[in-house]
Parts: C-alpha cells; structure tokens; sequence
C-alpha cells in the first residue's frame, strides 16, 4: 500500500512543479500585459509613468523565472532521469535484501550531488530577488 503510494508521490509532485511553475509564468505575463495596459492600475496617484519607473516595476521578475526554469529544467533532465536508474537499483537491492554496491554508487552521484546544490542557491538568489529587488530604479 505504501509503495503504490509512494510511485504515485514522484509524478504528482512533478506534475504539481510544473503547474506553479506555468501559473508563475502566466501571472507574469499578466502582470505585465495589465502595467503596460493601464500603469494606472499599479500606481494610482501618479498621473503618468516615466519609462524609468515602467522599467522598475516590472525589473528583477526575468531572473527570477529564469531561475525557476533552470529548477524546471533540472527537475526533467536530472532528477527524473536519474531517479528511473536509482528506482531500478534500488528494486534490485530490495531484491537482494540489502545495500548492493550499485545502490551505493548511485547514492554518491556527483551529478545528483551538484543539482542539489544549485537547487538550494537558486532558492536562495530567488527569495533574495524577491526580497532585496536590487534591480530597482527608484522612483522621481
């Protein structure tokens, strides 16, 4: 029962990922496509944008989902991939009734090991850009 659960856990995460990650995307080009419409709507007082100020509203959004792409990205061609090997290795082993030494080999992946590593900077430079905006103009 656990593990129909637990095969059924990978693809739904998956699949969770990558609709947030579209859902950023689309409230993106929304956000966007409403600024540009009607600057207005984002700041009503003022009666008219400099281009300085269109600019710094919508700056700083392109790196964050170029990050969240390469997450995406390393999400398909790294974990994915690699985790059809591991499940497969780790059948065997459960097979064997113990740690095979393939098992141990895959859990020493250096490929897997880096993708963890830039998974948790690019969390990290993505809350920092969302937090710091360094990329802000300033406003006149």
């Amino acid at each position: 029962m656990i593990s129909r659960l637990l095969r059924l856990a990978r693809p739904l995460a998956f699949l969770l990922g990558a609709a947030l990650s579209l859902l950023a995307i689309y409230s993106y080009a929304a956000t966007a496509q409403m600024v540009i419409r009607d600057p207005a709507l984002v700041l009503p007082d003022a009666p008219q944008w400099t281009a300085a100020q269109l600019e710094s509203a919508l700056d700083g959004r392109f790196e964050n989902n170029l990050l969240l792409l390469s997450l995406i990205a390393e999400i398909v061609f790294i974990f994915v991939l690699r985790g059809k090997v591991y499940e497969k290795v780790q059948q065997d082993a459960v097979a064997r009734d113990g740690i095979t030494p393939e098992l141990r080999a895959t859990f020493q992946d250096p490929v897997v090991r880096w993708a963890h590593l830039w998974e948790e900077i690019s969390v990290i430079l993505i809350i920092y850009l969302m937090i710091a905006k360094p990329f802000k103009i300033g406003w006149e």
